[in-house]
């Protein structure tokens, strides 16, 4: 395979990607509005089973405006950060801060 057939086949994948999960958010938002869902509904779809559950994350700002200062100083930990790290060292200092992973692969759309 060709550079200009790998990068061809891969921009139809992320074409197709991008199609595909936006057809899913339309799928689930029109479920939802015509079962009117609520946490904890279930669904028998044949071998399927579709669950409603409950999707929280963590978020520091409500945590900070729920807790009182202790409760919120006591779950503050002290952490580096890469962008403090990369503002503060010299670049062959953060260099040897990195981990290095498998070479990524970026493919992007040459502009005439």
């Amino acid at each position: 395979m060709t550079p200009e057939e790998f990068a061809k086949k891969d921009e139809q994948f992320r074409i197709a990607i991008k199609a595909l999960e936006s057809e899913r958010a339309i799928l689930r938002e029109q479920f939802a509005n015509e079962y009117s869902i609520t946490e904890g509904d279930q669904f028998n779809a044949g071998s399927l089973l579709v669950s409603v559950q409950r999707n929280a994350v963590f978020n520091a700002t409500v945590a900070k405006s729920v807790l009182n200062q202790d409760e919120y100083e006591s779950i503050c930990v002290l952490a580096p950060q890469s962008a403090q790290a990369k503002r503060l060292l010299s670049p062959a200092r953060y260099e040897q801060c990195q981990k290095v992973g498998a070479p990524k692969i970026v493919v992007t759309k040459v502009e005439d």
